[in-house]
């Protein structure tokens, strides 16, 4: 005889920690607190100790009196750093004297192939405020290293370039080792489930099955219309693997509204309507989409005012329509790539779109959402577009990251996903796909892609951009399954990532009737059978959290008198 009974456990989220540490920082000094050594300035420059606005602590430094761009503060690195291993670089700069100058890390390394010149990275510093520069180096020598010279240049002569919060970490050696105890750490939860007999006393030997039904942690696909409509196969997919789901086009302006004035929803609808139905929880993409290329046809040709009123009309009409049902909405997407809202309606427009969206619908988190901040390196320019919306009070909720690749470098992932995760917001990585013509190289980039992104504490969600090369926007050397419906070797590697995140466990109790594993976070189906023959069904919500989550599954409490019934 079963006896199933609900128990639900709503416990602290995890204080996810989105410090970056790796290791020991290797910069002597860093924060300039202790004065200027060992740090000197090439040239004439002069470095001076400032306590006038430090990003961090109590000091940064001041280059002044420089009078070329390559001047400004270095460090000697000879005998310090390991060859053959990568490091995590970075600072936050500033100038004085320039509204914004262009400020970039040089490493100057001589061995037996002579001197040469490494930037690892630049951007744009200001005078008002303290911007990151980070990179990857990978340090390599040959024969005898003779010079190792890290240093700063860039602004104009004349301009005073700031400096605070140098760090030289390294990476681990293997970084899926650190990415899978992250995993552990950030995404699994230690459950006891304690067995206690009629008497209140502990069972032992008791069989204990932790079965998870359903996956805490989001992981989703877009979903295209046209496949959705006419092949079932591409609907049972999805509800074979994906949490999470997104229109590929269903909801976009150019979709909903071919004609003016003539706006239909059917199509998303539809789509909505099956998600609703077997759980899947849907993002809003997109309200508006920033370049040109992209707006219905008909709306380029609409003077201003005429442009004005339809953009408030979409809207306040698509926003109103799917309120309640998207639990995201991207706002105003590929803000990075294009501008023309801003270009003919003046840049507040931008401004109006979150605002009035989050007045319409208090509920759904709003994003932004780009490309190239990951899967490439335009990431300083993200930061400094989210920042600038953060610091004006604009209501954004959480970052989009669009993952198109086609190789991927790990480090390079979880360094770029570290500096978006400096503003304090969520991410989510939005648009995953992998374009490799041959299908074990795309298994391979895939993973070690997941994999980074899934380690990642600031990472909340991932969203595939399809799966089926009948339907994939990227063609069949994106796709996890074949136009014949056969799950290539991507694919394969998909599923095998599923299931190395998702918790089956099968467990005895000891003789102090308690039964223990770390589990991933999730819903579960907890069936204990004793050695008298009873079988006790549970249902159990592992939630993030530090502490154990303790089941009790007594049979006293839960059968009463009838146990010895129950029992046979």
């Amino acid at each position: 005889m079963k006896l199933k009974s609900n128990i639900l456990f709503m416990l602290l989220m995890l204080a996810a920690n989105n410090d970056h540490a790796l290791a020991q920082n290797l910069v002597q000094n860093p924060g300039f607190e202790s004065g200027v050594a060992p740090w000197v300035a090439w040239g004439g420059a002069t470095l001076t100790q400032t306590g006038t606005e430090p990003h961090g602590g109590s000091f940064a430094v001041a280059a002044s009196n420089r009078s070329a761009s390559w001047q400004g503060p270095v460090q000697s690195l000879l005998g310090v750093l390991e060859p053959g291993r990568s490091y995590r670089v970075s600072a936050w700069v500033r100038v004085a004297g320039s509204t914004e100058e262009p400020v970039g890390m040089t490493m100057a390394r001589e061995d037996d192939r002579g001197l040469q010149y490494l930037g690892l990275n630049q951007s744009t510093a200001y005078s008002d405020r303290w911007v990151q520069i980070i990179e990857i180096y990978q340090h390599t020598q040959d024969g005898v290293l003779t010079r190792l010279d890290f240093y700063f240049q860039g602004p104009a002569p004349g301009v005073d370039l700031l400096v605070d919060e140098v760090e030289i970490e390294a990476f681990p050696m293997d970084w899926q080792a650190a990415a899978n105890q992250r995993i552990d750490d950030l995404r699994k939860r230690d459950i006891a489930v304690t067995v206690r007999g009629q008497d209140g006393q502990p069972v032992a030997g008791a069989t204990v099955t932790l079965e998870q039904t359903k996956r805490s942690f989001p992981i989703g696909t877009t979903i295209r219309y046209s496949a959705f409509a006419n092949e079932v196969n591409y609907r049972d997919y999805i509800l074979q693997r994906f949490n999470w789901g997104v229109h590929e086009n269903a909801a976009k302006w150019y979709s909903n509204e071919r004609n003016r004035d003539q706006v239909s929803y059917a199509n998303a609808d539809e789509v909505l309507d099956w998600a609703d139905a077997h759980g899947i929880e849907m993002r809003g993409h997109t309200i508006f989409w920033a370049p040109e290329t992209w707006q219905p046809n008909w709306v380029p040709a609409l003077n201003d005012a005429d442009l004005a009123l339809e953009v408030e009309d979409r809207l306040e009409d698509v926003v109103a329509h799917f309120q309640g049902r998207f639990r995201h909405w991207d706002v105003n997407n590929e803000m990075l790539h294009g501008s023309f809202f801003a270009d003919r309606l003046g840049p507040d427009i931008r401004d109006w779109m979150f605002q009035r969206t989050r007045a319409l619908d208090p509920d759904v988190k709003l994003f932004v959402n780009d490309f190239s901040v990951v899967a490439g390196n335009e990431t300083d320019g993200y930061v400094s577009q989210i920042q600038d919306f953060l610091d004006r009070g604009i209501p954004v909720d959480a970052i989009g990251v669009q993952g198109h690749f086609s190789d991927v470098s790990p480090l390079s992932v979880q360094l770029r996903l570290d500096m978006l995760a400096e503003l304090g917001l969520p991410i989510w990585i939005t648009e995953l796909d992998v374009v490799q013509a041959d299908e074990f190289d795309r298994a391979d980039a895939l993973e070690a892609f997941m994999r980074m992104a899934f380690s990642h504490p600031s990472v909340e969600g991932i969203v595939l951009w399809g799966f089926w090369a009948g339907s994939h926007w990227k063609g069949p050397d994106a796709a996890l399954v074949d136009e014949d419906w056969t799950i290539n070797a991507a694919g394969q590697r998909f599923d095998t990532l599923l299931a190395e995140w998702t918790s089956h466990e099968s467990l005895t109790t000891e003789a102090s009737g308690i039964a223990q594993a770390r589990v991933f976070h999730g819903d579960y189906r907890v069936i204990v059978a004793t050695p008298g023959g009873a079988v006790i069904e549970l249902n159990a919500s592992v939630a993030p959290g530090q502490e154990p989550i303790t089941v009790m599954a007594d049979l006293g409490v839960l059968f009463g008198d009838s146990f010895e019934a129950a029992s046979q």
